[in-house]
C-alpha cells in the first residue's frame, strides 16, 4: 500500500479527479494549501505565490493499493502535461506529487484493515 500526496493548481482539480476516476480512483481527500516556491528570481529574496483563488495550490491525499500507483501517477502526469503546454510559464502550474509507505488503513464503520479498506 501506499500514499499518494500531490500538490497541484486550483485550477487542475477537475482534470486530476476526472483522470484519477479513469483510473477507477475514487476515494481522495482534499485541502487547500499555500505553495510557496523557495527559488529566486535574481532579486535574492524568495518567489511567494499569489493568493488569488485563481493561483491556489491543493493538496490531495489518496490511499492507493501497490497495483494502482502507477495508473494514479499516470493520471497526475496525464494532467501536468496538458497544463503544461497551455501555460508553461504559469507559477500556478505547479505539480509535485510524492509517494510515502502506508503501513495499514483502517476503515473505521465497517472495521476493514489493510488493502480491503482502500
Amino acid at each position: 500500500m501506499k500514499f499518494v500526496v500531490g500538490i497541484v493548481p486550483g485550477e487542475a482539480l477537475e482534470a486530476v479527479t476526472e483522470a484519477l476516476a479513469r483510473e477507477a480512483i475514487y476515494r481522495l481527500t482534499i485541502s487547500e494549501v499555500e505553495f510557496i516556491d523557495t527559488t529566486t528570481a535574481g532579486s535574492g529574496s524568495p518567489i511567494r505565490s499569489d493568493r488569488s483563488e485563481e493561483s491556489c495550490a491543493l493538496r490531495l491525499e489518496i490511499a492507493v493499493n501497490d497495483e494502482f500507483l502507477e495508473p494514479a501517477l499516470r493520471a497526475f502526469r496525464e494532467v501536468e502535461r496538458a497544463f503544461g503546454q497551455s501555460e508553461p510559464e504559469s507559477r500556478s502550474g505547479t505539480f509535485w506529487v510524492s509517494v510515502l509507505p502506508l503501513q495499514d488503513v483502517i476503515r473505521i464503520r465497517t472495521g476493514e484493515t489493510g488493502t480491503a479498506a482502500i
